[in-house]
């Protein structure tokens, strides 16, 4: 990482954060099979999918709070930055099984933090098709 330097972390803060690193992910494992099955679910079942992994979403808006304040070890930071690639890379069934577009997807990792704003490199994004005029017209400004 460039400009990243860890500063000690909390004891707590070390179980939090290796805690919200499985949380998120288990979150995007689970992506690809629960989206395959998301057409056959009962619109009930799809309301408490969502809801369940609400506490999933929260630990990933906490390590970025927590890598914006360089409590991420390197190893944590490397790992935290595997699964924001992980997680655009499943951004179509991101979208179908949790909900946020590839869009929200974006602009909550850079809102949150990520490290990789600070990467170099390229990320590869999966965009659903029904998105291809909205990518379109984004590109078109």
């Amino acid at each position: 990482m460039q400009n990243y330097t860890p500063v000690k972390s909390k004891p707590n803060n070390t179980k939090i954060i290796e805690i919200g690193l499985r949380s998120y992910a288990s979150l995007i494992e689970s992506a690809q099979e629960l989206a395959e099955a998301w057409g056959s679910m009962e619109e009930e079942e799809q309301v408490l999918q969502r809801a369940f992994v609400m506490s999933d979403w929260g630990k990933r808006h906490e390590l970025g709070e927590l890598y914006h304040k360089n409590e991420l070890s390197p190893a944590q930071v490397d790992e935290l930055a595997r699964l924001d690639h992980a997680l655009l890379d499943q951004a179509a069934n991101i979208e179908i099984a949790y909900g946020p577009s590839i869009w929200q997807l974006v602009k909550n990792l850079l809102n949150w933090g990520t490290p990789l704003s600070e990467e170099q490199g390229s990320v590869r994004l999966t965009v659903p098709v029904q998105t291809l005029p909205a990518l379109a017209e984004m590109f078109a400004k």
